[in-house]
């Protein structure tokens, strides 16, 4: 496995516990225009420790639409898009309102990975029932 040298993007992220969150990265090599075709991807999330609690990793790297651990477009790898879907149930039973997140992604005809965006994130209440 080769790494890709090229930075990721900084991308902090804000999510509500009510509302699902769509977050789209797109790969483009140096050029700035042609896309990358993408064979695979996964979005990785830690959990802040919050009282001594062991931290929370959660990964989204299912293609299966609709998997309520949060499901990633793959009919979209073709045009180097990472469409992740990360549903708001997966707040319910975490303590933790903030984190830090990376995306990886695999190059379809290279199989180079390539870290797309890292970040923090942070989980926001409603404030309206």
């Amino acid at each position: 496995m080769s790494l890709a040298v090229d930075p990721p993007a900084r991308l902090d992220l804000s999510m509500r516990e009510n509302d699902d969150k769509l977050v789209a990265l797109m790969w483009r090599a140096t050029d700035g225009t042609t896309s990358i075709p993408i064979q695979s991807a996964r979005m990785t999330m830690q959990m802040d420790v919050i009282d001594e609690e062991p931290a929370v990793v959660h990964s989204i790297s299912s293609v299966t639409p609709g998997d309520p651990s949060g499901w990633i477009e793959a009919d979209r790898y073709v045009d180097g898009l990472v469409l992740i879907h990360v549903p708001f149930a997966l707040w319910a039973d975490i303590t933790a309102r903030t984190g830090v997140y990376d995306v990886i992604a695999v190059s379809q005809t290279t199989a180079v990975t390539r870290c797309l965006a890292r970040g923090e994130f942070v989980i926001e209440r409603g404030v309206s029932a």
